[in-house]
């Protein structure tokens, strides 16, 4: 906030506290884990973007970094309805940073194939021994890696468990780095900033790949 204040000083912005939501079929297997249906993500949006936008909030930028199909079923679903209803425009910048492949584009050498990282594996894992390093275990170091390709359609629909996935990760959390993590971080929140200029200045809206809105069209039973 205080960056894109000093960039855009004319901007008057509000942090909205975070929605601790999220469609999660796939981590439901374990405990703790609430997952919450595609339709209500799309509902909630829908009441809260929509009372904002009675008193007068006219841009609305959704920072999540939970890149389910069936969450950003919900997330797009709303956006398109309410852009349809009210005069606002809406973002969601990071599913097309992610799907886009943005950052291993961008990111350091890190002397491994990055391109099979999907979920608390290298990259979340460096986040949080950068910023929360106090919460992360120092026996991360032993997971071994694992892979699997989440967004196949053989995928889709069944959990961590069905796919032989006993500890939640797939990745490589042992490689993690708390100087990549610093990276990470910096390039989320530019990428953010970044978002939010184009969406104040009226320029194109980032766009999901083709080839994963039609996965999510296909997501007929959540």
């Amino acid at each position: 906030m205080d960056v894109l204040k000093n960039q855009r000083p004319e901007l008057t912005t509000v942090l909205f506290p975070a929605i601790p939501l999220g469609y999660s079929k796939m981590a439901a297997c374990f405990p703790g884990t609430i997952p919450t249906h595609a339709r209500t993500i799309k509902t909630i949006m829908m009441d809260t973007i929509g009372s904002l936008a009675t008193y007068g909030f006219r841009y609305f930028m959704i920072c999540s970094f939970h890149m389910d199909l069936g969450h950003l079923k919900g997330i797009h679903a709303a956006i398109n309805k309410l852009q349809k209803r009210y005069d606002v425009r809406i973002s969601e910048p990071w599913s097309t940073y992610f799907f886009s492949k943005e950052v291993e584009k961008r990111e350091p050498t890190v002397g491994f194939d990055t391109k099979k990282e999907v979920h608390a594996g290298f990259r979340e894992t460096s986040l949080m021994k950068y910023q929360y390093p106090y919460l992360v275990d120092k026996d991360h170091t032993k997971l071994q890696s694992i892979y699997r390709d989440l967004y196949s359609p053989k995928c889709l629909g069944k959990t961590f468990k069905d796919l032989g996935i006993n500890d939640g990760y797939v990745g490589s959390p042992g490689k993690a780095d708390s100087n990549y993590g610093r990276w990470y971080f910096q390039e989320i929140v530019n990428s953010l900033i970044q978002a939010t200029q184009d969406l104040v200045d009226g320029k194109p809206l980032p766009d999901l790949p083709r080839e994963i809105k039609l996965m999510m069209k296909s997501l007929f039973w959540i």
